[in-house]
């Protein structure tokens, strides 16, 4: 964390570590949605642009910039989004590193979130002592980048009701750093959590209108 180096110079030498990484140089795109992330806006990449990449380069730099103080989320569509997105060390069949190496190169790392809450969730039940404190570590670490799905990161605001679940609450709230992927259809979701209680359901009218 030296304040010396300037957001730009940050980007520069996460694209650096995506050179080097994955043999292509940064699109243009990529990086305006660095930038834009970084200045807390909504961006829209087409399909096959390297949005993946930039959701990671992004991470990077604001690992730089905020030191060990980083708590950071990505909240992706599903769960199996999420195992695809972690998962996987090799290169791929045109030799570009993985998401999991491209951290790694960095010095970071990912984290499936769907898979220590379910952990968790089911310790709970066997009556384990506290059984987010694999999460709740991972969360708390400013190496890690913690991935949940939707559904995964909404039903732990329902755990966190319960006092077991304190330190959980607490390290949810620390978490300054939120990237979600495909916003578009979370707005869309007619999950409860998301609705929130004492309210109607959206109806189907609305969501035609929406999706214009």
């Amino acid at each position: 964390q030296d304040p010396a180096i300037t957001p730009l110079q940050r980007v520069a030498l996460a694209e650096a570590v995506f050179e080097e990484q994955t043999g292509f140089r940064t699109r243009s795109g990529q990086r305006l949605m660095t930038l834009g992330m970084m200045n807390r806006n909504a961006v829209i990449l087409a399909t096959g642009q390297g949005k993946s990449f930039a959701f990671l380069t992004e991470f990077m730099v604001q690992r730089m910039q905020r030191g060990r103080d980083l708590r950071a989320v990505l909240i992706l569509e599903s769960e199996d989004a999420v195992r695809k997105y972690v998962a996987g060390t090799a290169e791929d069949a045109r030799g570009r590193a993985s998401h999991a190496q491209f951290m790694a190169a960095f010095g970071m790392r990912l984290v499936n979130g769907d898979a220590l809450a379910n952990d968790a969730k089911e310790a709970a039940a066997q009556g384990i002592s506290h059984p987010y404190q694999q999460l709740i570590d991972d969360i708390n670490d400013p190496n890690a980048v913690v991935v949940f799905s939707q559904t995964a990161r909404g039903h732990l605001s329902n755990v966190v009701a319960d006092i077991a679940a304190a330190e959980l609450l607490d390290a949810l709230r620390a978490v300054n750093v939120v990237r979600i992927d495909e916003i578009h259809k979370f707005a869309l979701s007619r999950d409860s959590y998301i609705v929130g209680r004492g309210e109607k359901f959206v109806e189907q009218t609305q969501l035609d209108h929406m999706r214009k």
